[in-house]
């Protein structure tokens, strides 16, 4: 049962760092979008590029940490998953404080935009 736990652990924090590229790529498609639309300014959309990336970046360190975690582990090291378990409490934490929002349209945008 551990080997298999183990290898859970390893498996998903390799998929959260090819996560990262994939989230990455898509910035390209973001930004055509925001160019489209004509109630974001371009200094608003380089924000949200910006922090697209910072994103990928940030699920990028998530699973390296989460892989050193595990090398270390399987050498027989203890006390090495405060790392690991905080990136897990977070995790926890946003899924339960998220409110799905509603599908942003471009008119939905522009309203909200808009709106006082």
């Amino acid at each position: 049962m551990r080997k298999l736990a183990s290898g859970i652990y390893l498996l998903t924090a390799a998929l959260i760092g090819l996560g990262a590229f994939g989230h990455g790529s898509h910035a390209s498609h973001l930004a055509e979008l925001l160019a489209k639309s004509p109630a974001i300014e371009p200094p608003l959309a380089a924000v949200l590029i910006a922090v697209w990336y910072f994103v990928s970046g940030c699920m990028l360190v998530f699973a390296a940490i989460a892989i050193h975690t595990w090398l270390r582990a399987r050498r027989g090291e203890r006390g090495i998953y405060f790392a690991s378990d905080l990136i897990g409490a977070l995790s926890w934490i946003c899924r339960r404080l998220t409110v799905k929002p509603p599908a942003l349209t471009a008119s939905a945008m522009s309203r909200a935009l808009t709106e006082p």
